[in-house]
């Protein structure tokens, strides 16, 4: 499946915009030490959005 999406890279000077995803699952108790993954962001585009 290919999904329509965009992306940016966000900075001034030195500094980069970065979001710290992290998936939850409804089994957690909320208590582990849950890893996410650090991304530029970014997201889907649907078929009725007129401009990025």
């Amino acid at each position: 499946m290919i999904r329509n999406a965009v992306g940016a890279i966000i900075f001034q000077g030195t500094d980069f915009l970065l979001v710290h995803k992290v998936k939850i699952s409804s089994l957690s108790s909320g208590n582990e030490d849950i890893k996410g993954e650090w991304n530029f962001p970014k997201g889907g585009v649907e078929r009725e959005d007129n401009s990025l």
